[in-house]
């Protein structure tokens, strides 16, 4: 069977392999594809288990070859032609046995490199600081990884994700983000910023982070929030919320339009998405939108826009809810399932005023042990 797939591989244009290193060393098994990848643009490689120490040389020559996407597969053992890839992911990087600077390494070979992910559960806190590397083409990079942040510098970045899929809670992922855009000199630059699960917890030398790293993003279209929940007492992060409240609160605040006064906070926003997990003994107020009269304001001269830059506002979607789990189940609820809302008649006919404009508005309410719930679709 094998044998009649590889037949065919001068046809592939993509490649998901998965090496159990069941049968043979996998330099002998792949052997037969050397030289006959000429149409290859996209080639994903898993390793399951122990890898074997034979490099693996039948991916080296694939004239066509942009995207590269590794699991668990120590870089070291594969070659590749890294001089032309544009785009590259790397999960799994902490499987035991591989080293995180070999695939810091295979980064540095890409000098085309414009897209970047990288998906690993261990911080590696204790290694020593890795060495800088400049990437002159990346524009979009998702990675939480402080131990790799601290050493990019990204002077064309454009879209950026933090987006804490796995491992454990870092506080230094957002400074180590902050200090990378500020090195990097791009803030200018960044259209798509989404900050998933990672802390929001103040920094000791810079104590409004989000909101100084957003300052500086005057072309930002897209922003997304989810703060991280750590609602377990004896949590290390347990006050992480008080701070996503805080930083999320000077957010809000700073997106608010006086009339007559030329918008300099994020003026070309055009969607914004924020996800917040509050536990129930800290669920008294929620600061940021109230008054209501003056959320609904926010919202309805920044979908307005002006003549002085302030783009329109499209897209609005605020959830807060008292249990992870239920944030997780009710993200893509069924619109009409949840008719009630929190707002007044005047503040439902604005936001229904604006919804019949053509702005997107989900805004939802989890309060109380119990779980009541709320939820305005307009």
């Amino acid at each position: 069977m094998r044998e009649k797939v590889f037949a065919e591989s001068h046809r592939w244009r993509t490649a998901r392999l998965i090496d159990y290193h069941a049968v043979r060393p996998p330099d002998l098994l792949y052997a037969p594809l050397r030289g006959r990848l000429p149409q290859l643009e996209l080639l994903s490689f898993e390793s399951v288990g122990a890898m074997d120490s034979d490099i693996i040389s039948a991916f080296k020559d694939c004239p066509r070859l942009v995207t590269v996407a590794l699991t668990g597969a120590d870089p070291h053992i594969v070659e590749l032609p890294m001089k032309q890839i544009t785009c590259l992911r790397l999960w799994d990087t902490s499987s035991p046995g591989n080293d995180f600077r070999a695939y810091v390494d295979l980064i540095g070979q890409c000098p085309l490199l414009e897209i970047l992910r990288v998906d690993s559960e261990s911080e590696r806190a204790q290694d020593p600081p890795l060495q800088s590397l400049t990437l002159p083409c990346l524009r979009d990079l998702n990675a939480v990884y402080p131990y790799l942040l601290d050493s990019l510098t990204l002077p064309r970045l454009e879209v950026a994700a933090l987006d804490r899929k796995v491992g454990d809670l870092n506080p230094d992922t957002l400074y180590s983000f902050y200090c990378l855009i500020q090195r990097s000199n791009c803030a200018s630059n960044l259209t798509e910023l989404r900050i998933i699960q990672v802390s929001l917890t103040l920094h000791r030398s810079e104590p409004h982070l989000l909101l100084s790293i957003l300052s500086q993003t005057t072309r930002l279209a897209t922003l997304q929030l989810e703060a991280p929940s750590t609602l377990v007492e004896n949590d290390p992060f347990y006050d992480e919320d008080d701070s996503s409240i805080t930083q999320i609160t000077e957010v809000m605040t700073a997106l608010e339009v006086v009339p007559g006064h030329r918008v300099a906070f994020l003026p070309r926003l055009a969607s914004l998405d924020i996800d917040v997990t509050v536990a129930h003994t800290k669920m008294d107020c929620i600061p940021y939108l109230e008054p209501h009269n003056d959320f609904v304001a926010m919202l309805k001269a920044r979908h307005t826009g002006n003549e002085d830059g302030l783009s329109k506002l499209e897209k609005f979607r605020f959830c807060q809810y008292a249990d992870r789990t239920t944030a997780l189940a009710r993200r893509d609820e069924d619109k009409l399932s949840i008719p009630e809302t929190v707002f007044n008649d005047y503040e439902t006919s604005v936001l229904r005023g604006l919804a019949e404009d053509g702005m997107s508005l989900d805004i939802r309410f989890e309060w109380g042990p119990w779980g009541s719930y709320f939820r305005s679709m307009f």
